[in-house]
């Protein structure tokens, strides 16, 4: 039986990793790919796999700097890197991978490669110091992730790949200010060191 606070968790990660995603290069990049090879669910499969394939180290070794740092410091820093991130959204001229071959291992070393230091990985990393779970930080990190990217997919599929993601970018932007804000304001008001 999971507990409450891992359902906390777990839907926490995969809200912030949804903002995180929407109109992301790898969103993108996912979305024209299944558009241009017209094998949709291979593409998210593949995908969804590149983005585990990435963040299992961050996620375990944010877990491991967690434990070893007071939890005050850790929701401090994460919330920084959080409002880094509604900036990078924000600001960012990302657009994603253009010209990327149709082949399923391009797809994966596409996705692979730009999770890389991205908004998600240091999201999920973020999150495992903070809650030290490394399989709910997984779990959460993956439903938002499939949740942003099967939207993608499903766009490219109805509408192509003309989609505009400024407004989309914006929200998300402005979300994830927001956490960092008010994870702050939590730290500061409510749990002090």
């Amino acid at each position: 039986m999971i507990s409450i606070n891992a359902l906390v968790e777990i839907f926490t990660i995969a809200l912030s990793v949804f903002f995180a995603e929407l109109g992301d290069k790898t969103m993108l990049s996912t979305a024209f790919l299944a558009l241009h090879t017209r094998r949709f669910l291979a593409i998210f499969i593949v995908s969804l796999s590149a983005f585990v394939a990435a963040n299992i180290l961050p996620i375990f070794l944010g877990c491991f700097i967690g434990g070893f740092v007071e939890n005050y410091f850790t929701r401090i820093g994460a919330a920084i890197v959080f409002m880094f991130i509604g900036f990078w959204i924000l600001f960012s001229k990302d657009k994603g991978f253009a010209n990327i071959s149709k082949g399923l291992a391009s797809c994966f070393f596409a996705v692979f490669l730009s999770e890389l230091g991205d908004k998600t990985q240091l999201t999920v990393a973020s999150y495992a110091m903070i809650f030290r779970d490394p399989i709910s930080t997984l779990l959460g990190g993956v439903i938002g992730y499939a949740l942003a990217n099967a939207i993608g997919v499903i766009l490219a599929k109805l509408i192509g790949i003309k989609i505009s993601y400024r407004g989309i970018r914006f929200v998300a932007g402005v979300a994830f200010i927001a956490i960092g804000l008010m994870l702050l304001l939590y730290i500061v008001l409510v749990n002090k060191p």
